[in-house]
């Protein structure tokens, strides 16, 4: 790894990094625009995720092996969806990549009232249709960034704040639940 990362190129090398930039990244329109939706998104996900496995072995009843198995369907069809997922962004854009992820995300839990242990099968394919859906924003939600992305040093302060926000939610939001419910 070494050969690779230093010495850095010469754009590391020049660009200064100050925190305050990522104050001026909230002055730039599209910036904000993603940031907003970013949040809405996440504050959501967040407090689902945490929920996910207890809800299954508790209220569905099942065992870690048959959870594995929806996380491994889950994971095949991110990965499969990050493939044409490149293609499709540079056809149609980011934007309606993501409506369509936000529609796979909301079958996907309306499908939880029809989820129980005899329907296993059920389960793994809404699992599999929500990993095509997150192989798809993966590959749209970042080109959505680079493309909302201010000039100058507000663009390191945006690059900086746009993912870590993502694990700040999603740190934070199981907590949050966990005292709403």
């Amino acid at each position: 790894l070494r050969r690779p990362v230093f010495p850095l190129p010469p754009e590391g090398r020049e660009s200064v990094f100050v925190f305050i930039d990522m104050l001026a990244a909230f002055k730039h329109d599209p910036f904000l625009k993603y940031f907003y939706f970013m949040l809405a998104l996440h504050i959501g996900f967040g407090m689902a995720c945490a929920y996910y496995s207890p809800f299954f072995l508790m209220e569905v009843g099942l065992n870690l092996k048959q959870i594995a198995n929806y996380i491994v369907a889950y994971n095949i069809m991110l990965i499969l969806g990050m493939l044409p997922a490149g293609k499709l962004v540079d056809r149609f854009g980011a934007r309606p990549l993501i409506y369509v992820m936000v529609l796979i995300y909301t079958v996907f839990f309306l499908m939880f009232v029809f989820f129980t242990r005899d329907r296993l099968w059920l389960i793994t394919r809404t699992w599999a249709f929500v990993g095509l859906g997150d192989g798809l924003f993966f590959v749209a939600g970042n080109s959505a960034l680079y493309h909302s992305l201010p000039e100058g040093r507000a663009r390191m302060g945006a690059l900086g704040l746009g993912p870590g926000l993502v694990f700040l939610i999603m740190g934070a939001a199981p907590l949050v639940s966990r005292i709403y419910l």
